[in-house]
C-alpha cells in the first residue's frame, strides 16, 4: 500500500493502482486499504472529470464502508466526492449532505462532516445553513483557513458584511500566500455591514 500510494505520488498512477489495488486484495477485511484506493481514485476523477474513475471511487468507497461501517473516514471521503460531483450535478449535493450526516451520526464532533455539509449547503445557496455548519467547523478547526472564507462568502451572501470581513481577515491570516482570500478581504474593505450599520 504505502509503496503503491509513493508511486501514485510520483506521477507513476498505473504502477501505483496496480500495488494499491494488490495490497487492497491482500486484505479484504480492512477498510482503510478500500478507502486509500477510493481516494486515488477520486483524486485521478478530481483532475479528469473522469465519470469512470469516479465511480470507481465511488465503488471502493462504499466497499470500505460496508466493511467497517461505525468509521467515519470512509464515509467523509464519500461525502466529499459526491460534493465535487455536485459541480456537474448539483443532485449529488444532497448525496454528499446525506453522508455527512451519517458520519455526524457516529460523531458528533466531526469538523469534516460540518465542513463538507456547510460546503454543499453554500453551493445550494441555503446560507442560513451553511453559517450554522461552517460557524461549527471553525469551532472545531479554528486554523482551517478554507472554512474561514467559505464563512466569510456564507456570511456576505446574508448581507453580513463585518462579519464576513473577520471571516476573511482569518482566512487571509492563515493562508496570506491565498490570493483568493486576500482578493475577497479587499473586496470588502470600507462597507458597511448591513446588520450594525457600523463600518
Amino acid at each position: 500500500l504505502v509503496k503503491g500510494i509513493k508511486l501514485f505520488n510520483q506521477g507513476k498512477a498505473n504502477e501505483g493502482f496496480a500495488y494499491v489495488e494488490k495490497a487492497t486484495k491482500l486484505n479484504p477485511y480492512s477498510e482503510y486499504y478500500k478507502a486509500q484506493l477510493g481516494r486515488l481514485y477520486l483524486n485521478v476523477a478530481r483532475f479528469t472529470k473522469s465519470e469512470e474513475y469516479f465511480k470507481k471511487a465511488e465503488d471502493a468507497l462504499k466497499a470500505a464502508i460496508r466493511t467497517t461501517p461505525m468509521e467515519t473516514d470512509p464515509i467523509i471521503f464519500l461525502a466529499d466526492a459526491y460534493r465535487l460531483q455536485g459541480e456537474q450535478n448539483a443532485s449529488y449535493y444532497l448525496k454528499a449532505i446525506a453522508e455527512a450526516n451519517r458520519a455526524l451520526k457516529i460523531c458528533k464532533y466531526l469538523y469534516s462532516g460540518y465542513f463538507i455539509r456547510g460546503l454543499c449547503y453554500l453551493s445550494l445557496r441555503n446560507y442560513d445553513q451553511a453559517v450554522a455548519d461552517l460557524e461549527k467547523t471553525v469551532e472545531f478547526y479554528p486554523t482551517l483557513d478554507f472554512a474561514w472564507y467559505a464563512l466569510g462568502q456564507a456570511y456576505q451572501a446574508k448581507g453580513l458584511l463585518g462579519k464576513a470581513r473577520e471571516a476573511y481577515k482569518k482566512a487571509a491570516e492563515l493562508s496570506p500566500q491565498d490570493q483568493r482570500f486576500k482578493k475577497a478581504l479587499e473586496s470588502l474593505t470600507g462597507t458597511v455591514d448591513a446588520t450594525s450599520g457600523k463600518n
